[in-house]
């Protein structure tokens, strides 16, 4: 006599399979969450920092907008090259550049859409 349980249907394995893909890829939604969400801020820092040099470091001394930028990116842990800083006869131009990477390394195993690799976010701000 068979005294097992049967869910109706007879689907004994499949609720659990389901809970472990959705596990996985709510693993992988947060892992995509977590890298590109603290990038996209540093961008919009960058951009704030631009827009600042071009409207209240433009009148300044050269060494003194560099001093400044130079503080603005270490306090907020920034990298120095994402920002270049141009002199013109009016001020400023300030273009900034952000590479995020939308791959995902899973061991030694790198999955990413073909043409998707990289998502550049660029700014460019003149006075």
């Amino acid at each position: 006599m068979n005294t097992r349980k049967r869910f109706p249907g007879g689907q004994s394995g499949g609720m659990l399979m389901t809970v472990v893909v959705i596990f996985a890829l709510l693993g992988l939604g947060m892992n995509l969450v977590t890298r590109i969400g603290p990038a996209i801020y540093e961008y919009y820092l960058l951009r704030d920092l631009a827009d600042r040099v071009v409207r209240e470091y433009a009148k300044l001394p050269s060494d003194e907008v560099k001093r400044r930028v130079n503080y603005e990116l270490n306090r907020s842990r920034l990298p120095e090259g994402a920002i270049s800083l141009v002199r013109t006869t009016s001020g400023y131009r300030v273009s900034v550049e952000r590479e995020i990477p939308l791959s995902l390394t899973l061991g030694e195993t790198v999955l990413a859409l073909p043409g998707h690799e990289v998502w550049t976010l660029t700014y460019q701000v003149e006075s």
